[in-house]
Formats: C-alpha cells, sequence, structure tokens
C-alpha cells in the first residue's frame, strides 16, 4: 500500500492503552500487549487535533545568525542553482510535512529538532536554515557522479530478523530532503520481519535519496533495535503476569523515539520525565531523613496530584512504604527469596516493580516471583542497531 506519495495519507502508527495527552502512572497490568493500527483518511490533511509547530521552536530557525560560517559549493555552481526557484529551500514548509507523517505522540518540536539536527550533521554544519537550495545539492559526491534530475528506485531492507520501529521517522527525513520522494511501506512499526524482508520501497530524485538515506536508516535502525530487545524480554515474561516496563536512561533529546520503540516491541513505558510522576528513590529518602518523612512530604505539597512511587531496598523498609499505601513500589536489586516475600506481605494491595541489573537471563526468574513490572534500562541504553539498509536497484 502506498502511504507516502507524496503526502502522508495514514494517521500514523498507534499503541493500546495510552491516552491522547500521555497521561503519567504506570499502565496496568496485562496492557502490555500492542494493537497497532493504521488508519487512513483523504490525502493532504491530518486530524483536526493535530498541533502547529510552535512559534518557539520557528523563531529558533528564524533566528540562525547569517553571519555564522557555512559551506557552499563553488561560486559558480552555486549561482546556477541559486537561480533557480524551483531549488529554493524552505524549511518551514518541509517541517510541517512531518506532521502529517509522524503518529501524533511524535509530532513535538524535539523530534522535528532532532531530524532537522540530523540532517544538519550530513548536509550543512550551519543548520537547515541557511540553505539556499534543496538539501540534495550538498552531498558533494551525489552532485558530482550522478546525473542532475535523475530518478532512483532503492529497497530498504532488513539484514537481521527483528522487530520494526521507526518508518515514520525514515519518511519524514526524505520528506524534509525532497517532497517528491515516494516511499511505498511493506511493513508496519511493531511488525516482526526475518532478515532480507523489505520494508519500503522509496523512488524519486537519485540524489535525494542518497542525501537522507544515511539519516533516515540511522533512525529505523537505532528504533528498530530498541523493539526487538524488547520483543526479547516481553517474550521472555509471557507466561506471567510481569509487564516490561523502560526507564529514563535514553539518548539525551531521544525520549520520545525511544519510548516509542520500546512500546513497538510490546513494552510499556515508566514516567516519562521528572515532571510526571513522584519516584522517591534512595537519595531523596536519605535526605529526607526516612521513607515516611519523604511520603508525608510530598502529600503535604501535592496531595494525589500525582501517582507516588518508593524505592525500597530492604524487606524492612518494604514494610514502611507499604503502611503507607503509596501507588507503587520499587523493589531496587533485591534478591528472588526477597521478592517473593514481599509479594506475598503486599496480598496486591501495591503495584511491585522489580528494578535493577535485569538481563534477558535473569528476567524469567523475577517475572516468576510474581511482580507486576519489572524495568529495564538496558532497553534503551544498550540496545544493538538493528541492521538495516537501502540498495538502489535501477533508475527509473
Amino acid at each position: 500500500m502506498r502511504l507516502f506519495s507524496p503526502s502522508f495519507e495514514g494517521d500514523g502508527l498507534g499503541w493500546h492503552g495510552l491516552s491522547q495527552s500521555q497521561q503519567p502512572g504506570l499502565p496496568r497490568p496485562g496492557d502490555r500487549r500492542q494493537e497497532l493500527r493504521s488508519c487512513r483518511r483523504s490525502t493532504g490533511g491530518v486530524s483536526t487535533n493535530t498541533p502547529a509547530i510552535s512559534d518557539t521552536f520557528l523563531s529558533s530557525q528564524a533566528a540562525t545568525s547569517t553571519e555564522m560560517w557555512y559551506f557552499r559549493l563553488d561560486n559558480e555552481e552555486s549561482s546556477t542553482l541559486k537561480d533557480k526557484s524551483q531549488n529554493e529551500f524552505d524549511l518551514k514548509s518541509r517541517l510541517e510535512l512531518c506532521l502529517d507523517i509522524l503518529p501524533k505522540e511524535l509530532r513535538h518540536d524535539s523530534v522535528l529538532s532532532l531530524i532537522e539536527n540530523s540532517l544538519v550533521e550530513d548536509l550543512h554544519p550551519a543548520g537547515l536554515g541557511q540553505l539556499q537550495e534543496n538539501p540534495s545539492h550538498y552531498d558533494i559526491t551525489s552532485a558530482a557522479t550522478l546525473p542532475p534530475g535523475g530518478k532512483l528506485s532503492g529497497r530498504v531492507f532488513t539484514k537481521k530478523p527483528g522487530v520494526v520501529a521507526g518508518l515514520p521517522l525514515m519518511a519524514s527525513v526524505f520528506k524534509v530532503v525532497d517532497p517528491g520522494i515516494d516511499i511505498e511501506l511493506k511493513v508496519a512499526d511493531g511488525d516482526r520481519v526475518d532478515a532480507d524482508k523489505n520494508l519500503a520501497i522509496v523512488s524519486g530524485e537519485g540524489a535525494a535519496l542518497l542525501a537522507g538515506e544515511r539519516t533516515a536508516m540511522n533512525f529505523l535502525g537505532r528504533l528498530s533495535g530498541i523493539a526487538t530487545l524488547t520483543r526479547n524480554y516481553v517474550d521472555a515474561v509471557s507466561h506471567t503476569r510481569a509487564v516490561i516496563l523502560d526507564t529514563r536512561k535514553t539518548v539525551p533529546g531521544y525520549r520520545l523515539l525511544d519510548k516509542y520503540a520500546v512500546r513497538m516491541g510490546g513494552g510499556e513505558n515508566h514516567r516519562m520525565g521528572l515532571y510526571d510522576r513522584v519516584l522517591i528513590k534512595n537519595n531523596h529518602i536519605d535526605g529526607a531523613g526516612g521513607i515516611e518523612a519523604a511520603v508525608n512530604r510530598v502529600r503535604e505539597r501535592y496531595g494525589d496530584r500525582y501517582p507516588i512511587e518508593v524505592e525500597v531496598r530492604t524487606l524492612d523498609e518494604f514494610k514502611t512504604a507499604l503502611a503507607l499505601a503509596p501507588s507503587f513500589i520499587m523493589l531496587d536489586n533485591m534478591d528472588l527469596e526477597t521478592m517473593r516475600q514481599a509479594v506475598e506481605l503486599s496480598s496486591r494491595k501495591v503495584p511491585l516493580e522489580a528494578s535493577g541489573n535485569v538481563t534477558i537471563n535473569t528476567v524469567a526468574h523475577i517475572a516468576e516471583t510474581g511482580v507486576d513490572y519489572i524495568s529495564v534500562g538496558s532497553l534503551t541504553h544498550s540496545a544493538p542497531v538493528l541492521d538495516i539498509s537501502m540498495h538502489v536497484d535501477a533508475s527509473l
């Protein structure tokens, strides 16, 4: 099915159990299976609640100093390109195209900035806002080796089996480089795929395809790697009630993308940041003078505004926390027997999360203690990239 040709005709990929406002708090046990959907709509439109690019974001691009040094083609070639109105580059309109392509949960300034900054690394050191021609003209290798305006078609495929995530990011990158590129998706985010599986067919001006190739594959490979590792953990505990969660151990700037990839792999998200849930950890407890003091201060300040989770290290600390009836209790680096005792003592009154040094070899044993959640930092800080490539087949 053709989804991007040249404007997006779909609603993106959603997931089960997450509201539009991304409400804070841990998901309920048992909701870990994604129900991916792909909704069609007429060409050129997005849903009425699609946010515009914020004034702050666009102002920051317009404010880029024209006095900054930036890469240029040689004067003769640059002047020739500049005189052609069809080569003029409008960053704002290109970024607005991304809003039609990205699922609503990724339509955020931080994601748009990542797309732009990632392309900047390849195409223009002073920023895309400084471009006076289409981005593909700044790929000096393609400019020299490919015939001007020549069309190419390529297939995007996996070299290893895995779970796909990041196709909307891939499509957004290509559309920022050249809105005329056609992208025909063969799979959806969240799909399991075998090695040598075609994920998409991309067609358009050859120089534009190659200008966006590496950035697009970087996004797709990283997010698919996270989704693949997440699925391995989810499968390992599928015989239990445990839900696999991520952490805040994400690449700076990639929080929304990394956590999106976890969901595509069948996991669920812990808190998005420091603003949507109270998590009283060891340092807070030590600084406040104890668990009870810390919890009481939170309730005095916020009441029931935020969910409260308390981290405990021993069974005695667990008993203290349990008596205070927080929203969740985190069992930090406990051995299996202590976790079993905590589960028995809780009698399901408070959801329990196991955390600390969880590996693919230990996660099933942890889940079998009866905990409700298991948070795994390695999902986002140590996931290997899924090897994905684009190969140009032939000229059109």
